[in-house]
């Protein structure tokens, strides 16, 4: 695969005609290399399982919740102000 760069997304899928074959292949090339590369090898998840953690983009973030808390309450939340820099010091206010 392949991304709209055109650039590799460097994972493939591999079928075996038996378990024991996946394993043992999974066994042998878990954490080796490929140039510099270095290869994790797997079972692959069926689509749905629930086994499979969620990804960190469907996380639910802090700033998701505070808003939310804030939003409760009636209230909106003001955007923190920048740091003002002077000089190689960095002073929050």
């Amino acid at each position: 695969m392949q991304t709209q760069e055109d650039k590799s997304k460097q994972f493939a899928f591999i079928g075996f005609r038996t378990d024991l074959q996946a394993h043992e292949a999974i066994n042998y090339f878990n954490r080796t290399f490929i140039d510099t590369c270095r290869i994790t090898s797997e079972l692959a998840h069926k689509v749905g399982d629930l086994e499979i953690s969620r990804p960190w983009s469907c996380h639910p973030s802090k700033k998701k919740a505070v808003e939310q808390a804030y939003a409760a309450l009636g209230k909106r939340l003001l955007p923190r102000p920048l740091p003002i820099k002077v000089g190689a010091k960095s002073y929050d206010f």
